[in-house]
């Protein structure tokens, strides 16, 4: 997408009428293939598969991405839904009650004031700058709600956009404070804003490592959202689950720990990389997977509700956060 936001520069300096032979003499070219060169490498630089193939593997997953063909139940306003059949708001809403409310209202401040700005000087560079910041939010978004791609797990194809809504919030912080009371002490207003701002902090640290598990008060918060939104759809809590399953071993008489995973190819690693050696690891995902004769620990996450499988075995720990589980796990 930087090609997009790049070419919409050039146009929005050539619209507000530089010469073509302005761009040769200061020699914008070159510096325009310094940019694209270092942010292909910023890119690639933790990107494994990129690796194989630097140029080439990046186009294919753009490309693919833009169609995707595989499809995914996904949990949204409490039901489950196809990845391919999300309403048309599906990204406007996980912006919604994923954002913590004082910047979600910054970012809307931040748009009216970038519009403000525009309309006082259409032409000038802070015009052109807040433009092309607009586009990076505004312009993923739109295409999401337009063309309806195969998208899902909330926000993480679109991480990317959140460093605009930082730029608009902080801009909307800006106006905000401007045109603030003359009541407000000049120093009151900005520190009672900070203290605000990081309010959330400390619902991440409970969070923590799951983070991305957090939802605002427009959801109900975790608590709320767990029943309507997918909160560790990346299974990352099978880690503790390892960890935890390791510390209480009951090793049978060939010396191992079997245990039963809900887990499918991508899952599964959550689990074995961190598991023992002297663990034995089975996984079921589909109906009728077949499981062994033995076994010590069953392990489940709540997503998709897998951990219904086996409800009549007792449950002996849960891995979650802030009364919200995340996986259980059973002893047989």
């Amino acid at each position: 997408l930087l090609f997009v936001y790049l070419a919409a520069g050039v146009a929005l300096v050539l619209l507000a009428g530089k010469r073509q032979s302005d761009w040769r003499a200061r020699s914008v070219a070159p510096r325009l293939l310094v940019l694209v060169g270092v942010a292909w490498l910023v890119m690639i630089a933790v990107w494994p598969w990129a690796h194989e193939n630097p140029v080439l593997h990046p186009v294919r997953a753009f490309l693919q991405a833009a169609d995707f063909s595989e499809t995914y139940p996904q949990l949204f306003e409490g039901r489950m839904v196809e990845s391919n059949q999300l309403p048309w708001y599906y990204l406007p809403k996980y912006l919604l009650v994923t954002t913590p409310p004082l910047t979600l209202l910054l970012f809307f401040a931040g748009l009216v004031a970038s519009v403000r700005r525009q309309r006082a000087a259409p032409r000038s560079t802070e015009s052109q700058l807040w433009f092309l910041v607009q586009l990076w939010f505004l312009f993923p978004v739109i295409y999401v709600v337009v063309m309806r791609p195969n998208i899902y797990n909330g926000l993480r194809h679109f991480l990317f956009i959140l460093p605009a809504m930082a730029l608009l919030a902080g801009l909307g912080a800006t106006w905000l404070l401007a045109a603030a009371p003359r009541l407000w002490t000049p120093k009151a207003l900005p520190a009672l804003l900070v203290l605000v701002l990081v309010l959330p902090a400390w619902p991440l640290a409970q969070l923590h490592p799951y983070q991305m598990t957090y939802f605002n008060f427009l959801a109900g918060g975790l608590q709320g959202a767990s029943q309507s939104y997918d909160t560790d759809y990346w299974a990352a809590s099978y880690r503790e689950a390892a960890l935890w399953v390791n510390a209480h071993k009951h090793p049978g008489p060939d010396g191992k720990t079997v245990v039963l995973l809900t887990a499918n190819s991508y899952s599964r690693p959550c689990f074995g990389y961190y598991m023992d050696q002297d663990i034995e690891l089975h996984t079921i995902w589909d109906e009728g997977d077949p499981v062994p004769e033995r076994v010590d620990y069953f392990v489940a996450m709540t997503r998709l509700n897998t951990h219904h499988t086996f409800a009549q075995i007792p449950l002996v720990h849960r891995i979650g956060r802030r009364g919200v589980s995340f996986t259980e796990i059973h002893a047989w």
